[in-house]
């Protein structure tokens, strides 16, 4: 408690918001709002992500685990607080809507240690203060 872990000149070097791209995620679009959010830059992504667009596109099928760790990433980069707080929604949604339309129990898609530690590592946390011996 008390103890500066956060590194102002470390953070954003793994990724920014200008640097993380859904097509750069080896995901593979398959409906008409998947195949427009694929050929849109990276500006243009994260527009139609706070327009709705990828809470339709998953509203009856299930979101790709890369799109669902492009949203955790970016969230925890972007520099507009609202637009941040409008991809967690996103998030959000998609996560529960995922949960309620299918048959099978499924388990939502969390995060996992590899995926929350490169968000603090790219915040500009060192590996020791987060994994301390």
């Amino acid at each position: 408690p008390g103890e500066e872990i956060f590194n102002f000149l470390n953070s954003g070097k793994i990724f920014n918001q200008y640097t993380l791209d859904l097509r750069d995620s080896g995901f593979i679009g398959q409906s008409a709002v998947e195949k427009l959010i694929l050929k849109s830059g990276k500006t243009d992504q994260i527009f139609l992500t706070t327009q709705g667009f990828l809470t339709s596109a998953y509203h009856y099928v299930q979101c790709p685990v890369p799109v669902l760790k492009w949203l955790f990433r970016m969230m925890s980069v972007h520099t507009d607080c609202i637009v941040s707080v409008q991809i967690l929604s996103t998030l959000m949604e998609i996560t529960i809507r995922n949960d309620t339309f299918s048959d099978s129990p499924v388990w939502p898609w969390i995060p996992s240690l590899s995926d929350i530690a490169a968000v603090f590592f790219n915040m500009g946390i060192d590996f020791r203060s987060l994994f301390p011996l």
